[in-house]
């Protein structure tokens, strides 16, 4: 799986050709993750500017998704203001999700494509993804925490999509219904035009990652 994805990645990059690519990683892991990427993007690409956001790392990966997408929108700004003619954005797993809240509500930004790597796209719901991250709480139960005010503080209650409460789901959840423009808000038409804005957006997954549940999700 993962020969496969640097295949993908660097078929892309060649696609992509040299602009700056900004790379923000997953969940409870941090930048040093995402260091294999960024040599082989130097490796294979000499002279392409990578930047590594080490923001959010470790258990404040746990953090709110709006405050995440908040802070990182703020670096991803300052990073793309130097460079008029455009960059390309990378996120892996949570990273991923966050990576296209931030383009969605930045309707001037300049990100031309961006690769959505492992990310849970259309929320997260399994045991695999539990057992690994919140190994006391049951699938059949989670619910209760996520769907509560207190879960909704948490970034995985933002992005959990249990199928069969669906109907708690659109009553707490205050991130990911909003997002996907499942309801309609002030912002759902901008969220929408931002998206557009991007010359190629590509969507990597599939059934051996064992973390995203459903793997169709991403």
């Amino acid at each position: 799986m993962k020969c496969s994805i640097f295949i993908i990645i660097n078929y892309l990059l060649v696609v992509l050709s040299y602009k700056p690519v900004i790379l923000l990683h997953g969940i409870l892991t941090g930048f040093e993750s995402m260091e294999l990427i960024k040599s082989r993007i130097e490796e294979k690409h000499p002279g392409t500017i990578v930047y590594n956001i080490e923001q959010f790392g470790g258990w404040s990966s746990l953090e709110n998704m709006w405050y995440q997408a908040n802070e990182i929108g703020e670096i991803l700004a300052n990073i793309t203001k130097k460079y008029p003619g455009g960059v390309n954005f990378l996120g892996y797993s949570q990273g991923a999700l966050l990576a296209r809240t931030i383009l969605q509500a930045s309707p001037n930004h300049n990100v031309h494509r961006f690769i959505s790597l492992s990310g849970p796209q259309a929320g997260q719901y399994g045991t695999q993804f539990l057992h690994f991250y919140f190994p006391g709480l049951a699938l059949k139960t989670a619910f209760e925490l996520f769907y509560s005010r207190i879960g909704q503080h948490t970034s995985v209650g933002n992005y959990w999509n249990d199928p069969y409460h669906k109907e708690l789901y659109f009553s707490y959840s205050q991130y990911l219904p909003y997002v996907n423009n499942e309801v309609n808000s002030t912002k759902s038409s901008e969220f929408k035009e931002a998206l557009t804005k991007l010359d190629l957006m590509v969507l990597i997954g599939g059934p051996d990652d064992n973390v995203i549940t459903p793997w169709q999700s991403r």
